[in-house]
């Protein structure tokens, strides 16, 4: 080999070199809370049901980076839909909303939303070892009068082999209310969010971002019944609900308002 091609190589070399230092990291992907089914691509709500939201999810290289969600539900004061994107760079996340809505998300070092800020508005969210998300609390900041009010919610959960066992849930001026969860047999295998509880989630109007696999793990199994328990004993009701499967697949979830009125949720895939 010549003195000429031995320091072509050298340069060839130390040009790749540079090349894989200056690449990108690779983008972050968090697992989708999926199992042995399919994730999720649509969630609809029938029904006359407290406040709610319908979602439409898109795909790209297993990261869900599309959703368009639209508030349904009898207490909701009007329609109201928005668009969220959600973008991946090393250990991070970018979220933005057609909404208008500034939103900052931090992650935590296992890769779950550890603080998310809309606007003023602060959340904050709290997991154990296993991703579980065992606690939030929620920050709205109201400067509609020139006040400059604050009002807390917030929540602690707890798990029994994987699922959930109770959610305490608190607002401001109110006493907590008590979740009590009993778990059916069948697996939870497309990670689903269990029924009508996204308020006392903390995730009512994101969860997009629990399907997107940043909000902590799923349950292992499907809610058989929530029982409900407030500090005025009247109030305190049960919720049953009934599932169909196809093969893997969660397709519909059926259950009784408090009124006693049918109310459903589809999933597609």
């Amino acid at each position: 080999m010549t003195m000429k091609t031995t320091l072509l190589a050298a340069v060839l070399a130390l040009g790749a070199l540079t090349a894989c230092s200056d690449s990108e990291p690779p983008a972050f992907k968090p697992a989708l809370p999926v199992t042995s089914g399919q994730p999720v691509k649509r969630v609809t709500h029938r029904g006359n049901t407290e406040q709610n939201y319908n979602w439409t999810f898109t795909y790209s290289n297993e990261r869900l980076t599309r959703a368009e969600g639209t508030l349904t539900g009898h207490s909701a004061s009007s329609a109201f839909n928005y668009v969220s994107t959600i973008g991946y760079g090393n250990h991070k996340v970018t979220v933005n909303n057609s909404s208008g809505n500034s939103c900052l998300v931090e992650l935590n070092a296992a890769g779950y939303i550890g603080q998310m800020q809309v606007n003023r508005n602060q959340y904050y969210f709290y997991y154990d070892v296993a991703g579980h998300l065992i606690g939030w609390k929620k920050i709205i900041y109201d400067d509609s009068v020139g006040l400059g009010q604050s009002y807390t919610t917030s929540a602690t959960i707890d798990y029994h082999n994987s699922d959930i066992e109770t959610i305490t849930y608190t607002e401001t001026g109110n006493p907590a209310v008590t979740l009590r969860f009993t778990a059916t047999q069948l697996p939870n295998s497309n990670g689903t969010l269990p029924p009508t509880v996204s308020k006392e989630l903390g995730m009512l109007g994101y969860e997009h971002l629990y399907y997107a696999g940043l909000l902590g793990r799923p349950t292992a199994h499907l809610v058989k019944r929530i029982d409900y328990e407030y500090a005025d004993a009247t109030r305190n009701h049960t919720i049953d609900f009934d599932y169909s499967l196809q093969g893997n697949n969660l397709e519909l979830c059926n259950y009784y308002n408090l009124d006693g009125s049918p109310a459903s949720i589809i999933y597609d895939y």
